[in-house]
């Protein structure tokens, strides 16, 4: 007899995974780790066939490790592709089981979905930008979307929503000892973030912010454990080891959303801020006490000085030189100029799907047109990437995709009783609130797999539990 549980675990599926492992060990041993794309097409239809939780966790920890890997030549770029194939036969398989059974597919924002691709579309008619540009572009915005679908149409158990969240905490948890490590390798900055990548900026900023929303929410709503303020003191330690300025600024947004969400609720509000209060004033605090460039000293640490940190914000963001705009709030104002002054069709359409994108393909790879047609040479956000592609038209309908699912996690926050599922609601509401704010005003978060893998896949349970209610 074979021992399974409702996971789908089943000592068959280990015995698989260990063979795998065995596999891949005598692939690095004889130096041929490029060859593990071998094995990549067995192994990815066994865990899909076999079990939706297993799939759901091998996607998170490719987007999770994948990057940092590939940047160490531990594996080859190819490996993030399976993130991506692991996606789509998650959602074929869902649609497949809907057909059989003769049960309707859930497309909750499809008529959204359609309406970009129509934009773009048109964008590509108009523009003549390239097919494969387009698809490019298409993919890099919505691939994690396909994700949200492929949940919300597959039967997964209530225990599995719980254990992928566990294990989801688990690698959240490990990313702050990580960057403490890479710190006393590299020293404070880019370099010491977590398992994600070898170098960035953008998530060691947005990502603690996630943290501390999720944190919060299931302090308030679930339960008073220590671990949910340590989540959260943790996401403020990781940004400052990561010297992210955007943080501190970003944080007061985050914590104010969250109290307008609790306004009905007195105790809960009062309670909100007064530990909301305590961990801002913590928080800013130290960083503009650790982070070099948000005090006087510049390069190394000094005194905490709130108005220079102010004003080297204020003069970051509006940066210009060289005729190029180089801060976020001149290029939004630059672009958003840049396109207006050429009618209002590159207004509303852009100027073509794929134009002006970062690509591994480097026939496909138009980041030069941002210099030389738009007079861009830094600060680009969500909101002008897909404005300088898809038009003001397609940025809208990305964002009103946010929107709407923020929408279904707000009305299922309100209708559900248990504690646990009533914070993971509030919880995909705080995420939504952010990705939106951070793509119109820092940087297009959209297209990270991480945080879209998250938001897509966490979002979909939520529209997985409203069903069940």
């Amino acid at each position: 007899m074979t021992f399974e549980d409702k996971s789908g675990f089943s000592l068959h599926f280990l015995f698989g995974i260990l063979i795998l492992a065995l596999l891949v060990a005598l692939l690095f041993s004889t130096n041929q780790p490029k060859n593990l794309w071998l094995l990549s097409v067995p192994l990815i239809l066994f865990v899909v066939m076999k079990s939706n939780l297993w799939t759901l966790i091998l996607i998170t920890v490719i987007v999770f490790f994948g990057n940092w890997l590939i940047d160490l030549t531990l594996l080859p770029p190819q490996i993030m592709w399976g993130r991506e194939i692991l996606i789509l036969l998650l959602l074929v398989k869902a649609i497949a089981r809907k057909m059989l059974t003769k049960t309707k597919v859930v497309f909750t924002g499809g008529w959204i979905f359609l309406a970009f691709f129509l934009v773009n579309l048109v964008s590509f008619y108009i523009n003549r930008s390239g097919s494969i540009n387009m698809l490019l572009f298409i993919r890099l915005v919505f691939d994690s979307y396909l994700l949200f679908l492929a949940v919300i149409n597959l039967e997964i158990e209530e225990k599995e929503l719980k254990i992928y969240t566990y294990c989801l905490l688990g690698l959240i948890i490990i990313q702050l000892p990580v960057a403490f490590i890479k710190m006393l390798v590299y020293g404070q900055g880019e370099q010491a973030i977590g398992t994600y990548d070898y170098h960035g900026g953008t998530l060691s900023t947005v990502l603690p912010l996630v943290v501390i929303g999720f944190g919060l929410a299931f302090y308030l709503v679930y339960n008073k454990g220590l671990l949910f303020i340590g989540l959260v003191l943790g996401s403020v330690a990781f940004a400052i080891i990561g010297g992210k300025r955007g943080f501190i600024f970003f944080l007061p947004a985050v914590l104010i959303f969250i109290s307008w969400y609790l306004k009905d609720d007195i105790r809960h509000l009062f309670k909100y801020a007064l530990i909301g209060g305590v961990i801002f004033l913590a928080a800013l605090y130290f960083a503009l006490s650790l982070i070099p460039t948000l005090s006087p000293g510049r390069t190394e640490r000094s005194d905490f000085d709130l108005k220079y940190a102010i004003s080297f914000a204020t003069n970051y963001t509006t940066k210009q030189s060289q005729g190029l705009t180089w801060g976020r709030t001149t290029t939004s104002i630059n672009v958003f100029q840049n396109l207006s002054s050429r009618g209002s069709l590159p207004f509303l359409f852009g100027t073509g799907p794929g134009s002006v994108m970062k690509s591994r393909f480097d026939a496909f790879d138009t980041r030069r047109r941002l210099m030389e047609e738009f007079n861009v040479g830094y600060g680009i956000t969500g909101l002008t990437y897909v404005a300088m592609n898809a038009g003001y038209l397609g940025a809208f309908l990305i964002f009103l995709l946010i929107y709407v699912i923020m929408r279904k996690c707000a009305a299922y926050f309100r209708k559900e009783k248990e504690p646990f599922w009533r914070a993971f609601g509030l919880s995909l509401v705080v995420f939504s609130f952010i990705l939106i704010f951070i793509n119109v005003i820092y940087a297009p978060v959209m297209i990270d797999d991480l945080l879209s893998t998250l938001y897509f896949g966490l979002a979909g349970f939520i529209v997985v539990r409203e069903k069940k209610l």
